[in-house]
């Protein structure tokens, strides 16, 4: 009697902590429900807010629109540092979102009280500056990536024809803007292992300066070597594929140093796509001949089978370091 005592109070005890656990579920399920309740209903009652306030604009005093503006901004600033002493992610993202559009939105109020003038570009470098401190602590991508589209949109892509001009012009203005997004690949990398876990933006930066690196390099091999070229075999034409394969097969090479294969493989096929490009740029008129074709043919042929060494070599190290692991 007695064992079967015990055993009915441990199924009883098991039983109470299931449905403990169960409703500790429920009251989890229930504070999401209620979070998504409190932003729609927060979203809904500031919308109707500011058509309220838009519908009486003109009304209301310029002081009084000045102290409501900075009064949000300052609940705004002091919610977002409430939020991170209490750990909540969430709330301090969605705030850094409505405190960044509040920036914006009283910079257009400030200029418009005050009748002030400098367009586009003052607006956009203050918005930009002003921001910065609560979008620097972010960790929402797209929200860092906009604040910094919003920092080069003042330039009006007068610092884009700029550098277009002269690169069309000067066969060295495409490697100094390839460098210079190698550069900001190179520091942004070193700065997100620093201070990554707290800024997003050298992150950012970093990943998007290696494409672009990619692309202007790539547009100045086929607008010096096809477009811009006298003759076949002209000197800026050359040096563009050059910088071209130098660049692509640097990068074949890190990636074979650190075995990363799809690195690797990226490179290997844009390579070998750029390889028939160079060829049918340098060779010309050759090619209708059967001297070009068998050159053509060749070059194709041995830069695939070194290509394919090396992967095989990179894939045979990856599986014996992945055998001496598992011994």
């Amino acid at each position: 009697m007695t064992n079967d005592t015990n055993d009915h109070k441990l199924e009883t005890r098991d039983n109470n902590t299931e449905n403990k656990a169960s409703n500790i579920s429920i009251f989890e399920d229930k504070d999401k429900l209620l979070s998504i309740a409190l932003l729609v209903g927060g979203l809904l009652i500031g919308v109707g807010t500011c058509l309220v306030v838009a519908s009486n604009w003109d009304k209301i005093p310029a002081s009084i629109k000045l102290v409501c503006d900075f009064s949000i901004l300052g609940w705004l600033g002091y919610g977002v540092f409430s939020s991170i002493k209490r750990d909540k992610p969430q709330i301090k993202e969605l705030l850094i979102i409505i405190l960044f559009l509040m920036i914006g939105a009283s910079i257009g109020l400030i200029v418009q009280i005050f009748n002030m003038s400098g367009g586009w570009t003052n607006y956009a470098l203050a918005w930009a500056v002003l921001s910065l401190p609560f979008v620097a602590i972010s960790r929402l991508v797209p929200l860092n990536i906009v604040r910094l589209l919003l920092f080069f949109s003042m330039f009006r892509f007068q610092i884009l024809k700029t550098i277009l001009e002269f690169s069309s012009k000067h066969v060295i203005g495409f490697p100094l803007v390839t460098l210079s997004f190698l550069t900001l690949y190179y520091f942004g990398r070193k700065l997100d292992k620093k201070i990554g876990k707290y800024v997003l933006l050298p992150g950012i930066i970093s990943k998007f300066s290696l494409p672009v690196s990619y692309l202007v390099v790539i547009t100045g091999g086929v607008c010096w070597g096809f477009f811009n070229r006298s003759e076949s075999l002209s000197f800026p034409s050359l040096f563009m594929h050059l910088l071209v394969f130098v660049f692509l097969i640097g990068h074949m090479y890190v990636a074979a140093k650190k075995l990363d294969i799809d690195v690797f493989t990226f490179n290997a096929v844009l390579a070998e796509i750029y390889n028939i490009f160079a060829i049918f740029s340098c060779l010309g008129n050759l090619l209708r001949t059967g001297i070009g074709l068998i050159m053509a043919g060749t070059i194709i042929m041995v830069s695939l089978y070194i290509i394919r060494k090396s992967f095989l070599n990179i894939k045979m190290k990856i599986e014996s370091g992945a055998q001496n692991r598992n011994i």
